[in-house]
């Protein structure tokens, strides 16, 4: 076991700390140490190194973030000894950080995470935070929340499916291993592949004999190039067109409602319901509105309509259970997102290439009465 004891020149122990303006520097090294002990480096009977022998920092810093460790119960002074490391506390626990969790998705979200976590034996933490907020810190109570779990050194790893670049950035600058739910540059990402999941809402309506097959979605990822149509099992229907119909970004669920009516009377107004077309919604509020709008002007959506929604496993099912459904169990998707972040914590110190995830795990629920 090395005992960092051992070091007995002044300003020879090298420590690295993050430029953190609105965190002082006996603080940053009380995260730098902790982290050692949380992660596992630094093992119950392992001795800190001397307060005076740390480069670049005053032992009167020193001696405060040792306190604050001995606090925490982590470390311990021992005359004749020095700070000596009383336990190795791995950190436990997984954090989702979101930042829009009014919508249905965010709290499908988090109560997925929030299971998972509980079923690999931990209490997972929710952080809520403004989109790009790591600077502002120190003044908003809400980004606070994260600075503080990370500070504690409780948790394991990260899950992000919102893009808040700079919050991303810091964590990973903490060594926080940190997964986001879209394209990441970093490659350890696990995405929602929609790509995929809609090509299975074709493939079910091909089988259907529909010729053409319209598609609403707001995924700025998706392309008629990246939707690869074929392969259907009734081979005499040949492959449908596949039409592609990028619509707004929706910011509410208002919106949502609103563009479902509207889009239903464009298909009517341009006499495109017939039973050779199908119609994929690649959102549930958006397919909801859609099917009531189709009841009001007379309009079956399973016998006229084909219309598909690729939906996620939650309290809208209700609404969408006369029409086909690709359906995703969030709970699937959380816990690849945690076995990502365990395989970034097994790659930390090796050769190991953490590869990206694209998720298009759903269960294909399917009405005949059309």
């Amino acid at each position: 076991m090395t005992k960092l004891s051992c070091i007995s020149k002044k300003n020879d122990y090298k420590i690295e700390l993050n430029e953190n303006a609105y965190q002082s520097l006996e603080a940053r090294v009380a995260s730098h140490f902790r982290r050692k002990i949380h992660s596992g480096e630094l093992k119950s009977g392992d001795i800190l190194p001397k307060c005076e022998s740390i480069n670049g920092v005053s032992h009167v810093s020193v001696i405060a973030a040792y306190k604050r460790l001995s606090k925490e119960g982590l470390v311990k002074s021992i005359r004749s000894k020095g700070t000596v490391v009383l336990k190795n506390c791995n950190s436990t626990c997984y954090g989702i950080m979101i930042s829009n969790h009014n919508s249905l998705y965010g709290m499908y979200l988090i109560d997925a995470f929030f299971k998972e976590g509980k079923y690999r034996g931990n209490s997972p933490q929710i952080l809520f935070l403004p989109p790009d907020s790591v600077e502002s810190v120190k003044n908003n109570a809400i980004s606070s929340q994260l600075h503080n779990a990370v500070e504690s050194g409780i948790i394991r790893g990260i899950f992000t499916p919102h893009h808040m670049k700079k919050n991303i950035e810091w964590l990973r600058t903490q060594g926080v291993p940190t997964v986001c739910g879209f394209l990441d540059k970093q490659n350890e990402f696990v995405t929602i592949d929609f790509n995929k999941l809609i090509e299975k809402g074709v493939n079910l309506l091909s089988r259907k004999k529909c010729k053409k097959i319209y598609v609403y979605s707001t995924n700025i990822d998706i392309t008629p190039e990246t939707i690869e149509c074929g392969n259907f099992s009734n081979d005499k229907a040949g492959d449908p067109e596949v039409i592609l119909s990028k619509v707004n970004y929706i910011q509410n669920s208002y919106d949502a409602v609103a563009l479902g009516k509207k889009i239903v009377e464009d298909i009517s107004r341009e006499g495109k319901f017939k039973p050779e077309n199908g119609f994929i919604f690649v959102d549930d509020f958006v397919a909801s509105a859609a099917i009531i709008k189709c009841k009001e002007l007379g309009i079956s959506p399973t016998k006229d309509a084909n219309i598909l929604v690729v939906t996620y496993k939650g309290q809208m099912n209700a609404l969408l259970s006369e029409i086909d459904q690709v359906l995703i169990d969030l709970r699937d998707y959380a816990k690849e997102a945690v076995d990502q972040i365990e395989r970034i914590i097994e790659a930390k110190g090796t050769d190991k290439v953490v590869t990206p995830k694209y998720f298009s795990k759903a269960k294909i629920v399917q009405h005949n009465n059309h």
